[in-house]
């Protein structure tokens, strides 16, 4: 399963990121702030990325569609 998680970052995303991971998920995500869990989860070969855009969205899921999408409440879904 693809899972695509927005604000893959944050100390309640990342975390679950990890978890999707451990269990065998392909994980891709973005986040605003590229700090320490983002960095953690790229090391560990996660696709991550600044920008969460809409339109990022959008391209990146119908490039590379993915089967669920996990938000931060933290961000507005303006997409």
């Amino acid at each position: 399963m693809r899972i695509y998680f927005s604000g893959i970052g944050g100390v309640g995303i990342g975390p679950l990121a990890e978890i999707a991971l451990d269990a065998g998920h392909q994980v891709v995500g973005s986040d605003r702030d590229m700090g320490p869990m983002a960095e953690q989860l790229q090391a560990r070969g996660v696709e991550v990325s600044d920008n969460q855009s809409g339109n990022f969205l959008r391209t990146h899921h119908q490039a590379q569609p993915f089967d669920w999408l996990v938000y931060t409440a933290a961000n507005a879904m303006s997409y």
